[in-house]
């Protein structure tokens, strides 16, 4: 199993866009069910959820039209 380190490493490498990744779950979100705006910034910011930064949820609603 790899180290925390490790994995962190690995990730670095990859550079995901956030942003990104953070619209596709706004959009994935949308599609089971209807969220306010700020609604969905907390499922998107939630430890329980996808865990966003603010500023990658706030991004996200701007695109989906929230």
């Amino acid at each position: 199993m790899p180290t925390q380190a490790q994995a962190e490493f690995a990730v670095r490498q990859l550079r995901p866009d956030w942003k990104a990744e953070a619209v596709e779950s706004a959009e994935s979100y949308l599609d089971f069910g209807g969220f306010s705006r700020q609604g969905l910034i907390e499922q998107l910011t939630s430890d329980a959820g996808d865990g966003y930064t603010q500023a990658q949820a706030e991004f996200a609603v701007d695109q989906v039209g929230l």
